[in-house]
């Protein structure tokens, strides 16, 4: 792991991103580890791997910058997900529109046959309804670990109360602390996240992914 990090700075990398192993059941690797009954690593060897490259990467100059990211230097922070919107080109890919988020038909035949014929290849599409837009903005502002106050006022609106509110719980327990207009994660409140975007990515992606998989126009995903 060390090693790993090591060769990146030797390579000149100025971001690093250190995204824990998902299994995700429907691949390859997830029916392996099922079959063969391999278990992941325990919670106390995740979190001394966890703090190993947090401190490594303090010590050689890099700052954190998402909940797994870490920059070093000046340079532009570089990360997809977390921007306002985005497109996502080709099967399987994921667009952040205004109205919510689309992903592409997982087959490649039925996306290449959609582009020949001038149509869309979006083939679910989960539209923000009423609050979901600032909720999933706060949610994204988590994996950032800083959440402005000013934008989650004006994202939230009517439900901004009821996010500062556990936002104050967040910080009550030490995971966060407050730095001016600021709520920013602490190591160990990014080590929590972590293990809750592990818990997302098991679940939710991964049962929305598996439908995606097995049929090409699905009409619905039971989440």
């Amino acid at each position: 792991m060390i090693g790993d990090l090591s060769r990146a700075v030797q390579l000149g990398a100025d971001q690093i991103t250190t995204y824990p192993l998902f299994t995700f059941p429907y691949t390859t690797i997830g029916k392996y580890l099922r079959l063969n009954a391999v278990r992941m690593p325990n919670l106390r060897t995740r979190h001394a791997h966890y703090w190993a490259i947090n401190e490594w990467c303090v010590q050689h100059g890099y700052e954190r910058v998402s909940v797994w990211g870490f920059k070093h230097g000046s340079v532009p922070r570089y990360s997809s997900v977390t921007r306002d919107g985005y497109i996502g080109i080709g099967p399987g890919a994921g667009s952040h529109l205004p109205d919510g988020f689309v992903l592409n038909t997982f087959d490649l035949k039925s996306w290449i046959k959609t582009m020949c014929e001038g149509k869309s290849a979006i083939a679910l599409r989960m539209p923000f309804a009423g609050e979901m837009s600032g909720w999933w903005w706060l949610y994204w502002r988590l994996y950032d670990t800083r959440i402005p106050l000013d934008d989650l006022t004006v994202v939230l609106g009517e439900d901004a109360p009821k996010a500062l509110h556990w936002l104050r719980v967040v910080e009550k327990a030490g995971l966060a602390i407050r730095n001016g207009k600021i709520i920013e994660l602490t190591p160990t409140g990014a080590f929590w996240l972590h293990l809750a975007q592990n818990f997302f990515a098991l679940n939710y992606v991964n049962t929305l992914w598996t439908e995606a998989r097995l049929e090409a126009w699905p009409q619905s995903v039971p989440i």
